[in-house]
This record gives C-alpha cells, structure tokens and sequence, in this order.
C-alpha cells in the first residue's frame, strides 16, 4: 500500500475504500474497521456541540448556493455543486468520504465484495423509510440500481455492471464484468444518492422524495427550493435525539459571488458557498480579524476541484492536437494566478497535487508563447493562410468571466482569433454533456480517487456529436483507457499510483485540456450556527469517524443547529 498521505498532500490522508479481512477466501465487508480497529462500545451516530450546552431545535437556515439545479432526480438531472448542496437534505448517498477521503457506507450499511472483487453486496440500513413512507429495502435498492445503470446520465458509470439481483429483504449483489475493487467511491456522488420508488416510477424531476433529514416543502425552476424536517428521520445524535435539528431549510440560487458574500454579511443568508477568490479572500480576512464577529469560515480541505480549460476533442478546431498544445502553451498560468487571484491558487499540472498520492505529470508543457506562434503559423499555412477562429465558452461567474477574457487575449496575442461565450450553469450543464462547446472554461475533478472519475476519462463514456455522453472532452486514448482499467482493477495502491500517472502523463503529451489551477470552495455562515462540518457516520462500526466536512463546496447540514 502506498505511505498515507493526504489529496491535498497533508500526511495521514489515503484515499480509497476501507476494508477489513475476515478470515479464508477474503470475503470482505467494507465497514470502515482497517488495520483491526475495534469498534467503540457505546453507541454514537452525529456528534453535537458542546461548548453551548445541548443543541437547541428549531429554527430556519437560509443558505445562499452558486446556481440554479434542473431537477433532483438522481439519475436523469445533472448535478452541480449546488444541486449537491440541496440534495443532501431530501435525500442520503448510500456512500459518504471520511476526513481521509475513504469512501464508507452512510445510507448503505454495508458493502461486501467477494474475493476477487467481481461482486458487491450492498445492504440497506433497517428501519429506513422515504418521505412517502416506501421502506428502503432491496427492492428500492434494485430499482435504483437499474435505472442508474439505464440512464443516458449515468449509465456510463455502471458499465462494467453485468447484473443486479436482490440478495435478501435489504440487500442487492451488483455483478461486474471485470474486478472493481474500489467500486464504493462512485456511491458519494450523485449516483449514491437513492430516491423513493414513487419518484422514480413517475420519472418525477421536480417533486423529490428521498430517506434524508428534510422533506421538501416547495421547488420549482426560478423559485427558492424550501424543505422541511421530517420526523421520521433514522439517525439520532450521540444522546439520542432525532436529527436533523433545524425546522427547516431554504436554498436561494445566487449567481454573483459578491451578492452571496454581502448577503451572508448582512444576515439575509445564514449561509452561502463560495470559489469566487475575492470572496474566499474577503471571509478568511474578515473571519481571522474578527474572530467574534458575526462571520465564521469553514474551508473545503477535500482533494478539491481543478479550474481548467476543456477542449471538445471530436468535433471542431481543438480536433488538432497542435492546436491544442498551441492554446496550452500560449497560456502563462501563473502569471494570471497572480494578476486575478493575488498568487492564491497553485498552479495544477493534472487533476490531483503533485504532493497528493495520485501526484500530477512529469512534464506539463510550459509557457512558450513564441512555439505557440509557430504552431499557430504551421496550422495557417495548412488552411490557405486563415487564423484559427475558435470560442472559449465559461459558466458565468464574475471570476471565471475574467479569466476567460485573459485567456483569450493570450490566445489572440499568438494568433488565434478567439472570442468569449458566456452560459448560465444550468444550460452549461447541457453543453457540457452534449459536447456543445469548443472549449469550455470549467472547474470538476474534486473525487479523492482517481477511479471516482473513471467514466469521465474512459473511451467507453464518448457519445455521439450533441448526445449525451459523460467523457465531456471527447477525448480517445488507448493509454488512457488501458491505464484506467488497470487502476480500477488493481486492489494494490502502489501499482494504482503507476497506473493513473501513464494518465497523467498521456493528458500532458495530447492536451485534451489545459489544467489551471487547484481551486478551494470555502463555506461562509454566520456566528449562530452550530455544528457546520461537524458530523460523524451513523451508528455503526464508523460511528467515531467525522464525515469529510465540505466536499466540492457543499456539505450536510443534517446536525447544524442556531443558538438562540
């Protein structure tokens, strides 16, 4: 196994599943309970605050998020960091990352693969029951198994899945095709997240029933998403009380960071996500000079996400290699880190640190804007003396809405002939998985292990041009895929290690896109809140582990409570 280390390069932190042996055969039940860790005696599932005596129930939270969802059916909607945020409070992933980025069971209580990781049993939690009162049970489980496995969306990440078949009252086994021993990293996401058959069976995208701590109350596209606590939620706190805590809780789509940030100043908001580097810089000032002020900051300390450019790779003029490497190495990285972020990103040369388990490629091509004209010049005299005339299109933030203007005057600086679109996240959802871009100014990758990201990557995931396919770039590569296979099927962190760098590096030689720098999502909430980031995994033999507190800039807040 490779030394422990942490995604973002703290030691200690190793991402993956954690396994226990038991026994001849090696079946094993992936609880949480490595290297002989013996479980707690006494029962503990949320961990409350104690510093303002017992939590106190009640109240509203009003949370402030980047962008507007178009739906919360798992597995047809597609999920940003927003919708994410929203959906952690109807609905539980069966799977969650600890503070070491391994993937443990959360809704699941178990994940039991056979010897040689071709099977996976997962087991439902008893006594779990959505919102409409349907019990989550095998039944449920393998209903949402077969429709994530038929989705246009999601489909891709179950590829390698041959069967699924109810083992018991609770249980399903899912059969692959090939060994896929870390195959629990892919249930934290939104392909974890299980809706009530009702839903499902009514191909319902707008009214969400799930199994989490609020029930929804009221959602429609444009209007705020309001949800209420439910009574019936299964997991208590450490003495026994019914969570979640909060009445209620509304999420308002706020497009412009610094709206966001004044509001939560304010106290119009309680709470708000934020990557806008102004923002972050702003809070952690404000929050470090007035550390009794109203305004308190919690960082997201997870592997994080990656700002980069992305090339549509099938169709159009970034189908050129040299074109690519051209627009890749036109780019002076860290010069623009330092004039629109004031030096406060590192500069990324893969989707993970290089001080990270999974580092980054050998070498990623540099700044070289005079070989960047060369290529240019070279692509001209190939099509009759044009420029290339490309569009660079950006989810349009204030941030990345600059940042796409800087990069575009370095493109034109070399030669290209470039121009800047902007979207609104929830089109730019769209585009993303119909290819219907030339290149796209985005930030993603934010899994802890690389095979959390195996179906964006793998050939298998390209659709046809304006179909929807998750391989957004459209990019094709044999390396790659032989390279992704490997990892996925290796049970060995080391060779796993050697495995994602042939990726790594074959992303730095074809340029399928141009990484940028590592981003930070940072939650900003007021001084009244307790519990922000503070919750462990249910009862159980995980119970003493704390859930990673902010993921990809959205957290649970199923134990966050207002002191009053």
């Amino acid at each position: 196994m490779v030394t422990a280390l942490s995604s973002n390069g703290r030691p200690g932190r190793r991402p993956g599943v954690v396994m226990t042996g038991i026994a001849i055969g090696l079946v094993v039940a992936v609880l949480g309970t490595a290297c002989g860790k013996s479980e707690p005696s006494t029962p503990q599932d949320a961990a409350p605050q104690t510093s303002d005596g017992p939590p106190q129930p009640g109240g509203k939270l009003t949370v402030a998020i980047a962008g507007e969802a178009d739906g919360y059916l798992p597995h047809v909607n597609r999920w940003t960091s927003s919708t994410l945020f929203q959906a952690r409070t109807i609905f539980d992933p069966l799977a969650a990352f600890d503070e070491d980025g391994n993937s443990l069971p959360y809704l699941a209580e178990s994940f039991t693969p056979n010897a040689d990781y071709t099977k996976w049993r997962i087991t439902a939690r008893p006594g779990v029951t959505f919102h409409n009162g349907e019990k989550l049970d095998g039944e449920a489980l393998l209903l949402h198994f077969t429709k994530m496995r038929e989705s246009l969306v999601t489909g891709s990440v179950f590829r390698m899945v041959t069967d699924v078949s109810v083992t018991d009252p609770l249980s399903v086994t899912l059969t692959m095709s090939v060994p896929w021993t870390h195959f629990p990293v892919v249930l934290a996401s939104q392909t974890g997240f299980v809706a009530a058959p009702a839903q499902v069976n009514a191909h319902d995208s707008v009214h969400a029933i799930g199994t989490g701590p609020f029930k929804l109350k009221s959602w429609n596209p444009g209007t705020p998403f309001v949800a209420t606590k439910y009574d019936g939620y299964w997991r208590k706190d450490a003495n026994g009380n019914s969570l979640p805590y909060l009445d209620e809780v509304e999420f308002h789509p706020v497009p412009d960071p610094q709206t966001r940030n004044s509001g939560l100043q304010a106290g119009t908001y309680d709470m708000i996500q934020t990557e806008s580097s102004d923002q972050v810089r702003e809070l952690t000032e404000l929050a470090k000079t007035d550390p009794n002020g109203a305004v308190r900051v919690l960082a997201d300390a997870s592997e994080g996400a990656e700002a980069h450019v992305m090339f549509n790779n099938q169709t159009g003029p970034f189908t050129d290699r040299n074109l690519r490497l051209a627009a890749a190495v036109a780019i002076d990285r860290q010069a623009l880190v330092d004039k629109l972020f004031h030096g406060q990103y590192v500069v990324a040369n893969g989707p993970f640190t290089k001080d990270s388990p999974w580092g980054e490629a050998a070498d990623y091509p540099a700044y070289d804007p005079q070989e960047a004209r060369r290529l240019i010049e070279a692509w001209s005299a190939q099509h009759g003396g044009a420029k290339p005339a490309v569009k660079l299109t950006v989810l349009g933030s204030s941030d990345f809405l600059r940042l796409a203007q800087e990069i575009v005057n370095q493109w034109k600086e070399v030669g290209f002939q470039a121009d800047v679109v902007s979207v609104a996240e929830s089109a730019g959802t769209v585009m993303l998985v119909t290819g219907g871009f030339e290149a796209v100014l985005f930030n993603f990758y934010d899994r802890p292990d690389p095979d959390a990201l195996y179906h964006y990557w793998i050939s298998a995931s390209i659709a046809e041009p304006n179909a929807i396919g998750l391989n957004f770039a459209r990019y094709r590569s044999d390396v790659v895929d032989e390279a992704l296979n490997a990892g996925r099927q290796s049970a060995d962190d080391a060779e796993r290690v050697k495995h994602y760098k042939r990726v790594w590096d074959d992303f730095a030689e074809n340029v399928p896109v141009i990484w940028l720098y590592h981003l930070q999502w940072v939650i900003g909430y007021r001084s009244n809140l307790r519990g922000v980031g503070d919750l462990h995994f249910p009862a159980g033999p995980n119970q003493d582990r704390k859930v990673e507190p902010v993921t990809w800039g959205n957290l649970f807040v199923t134990g966050v409570w207002k002191r009053r």
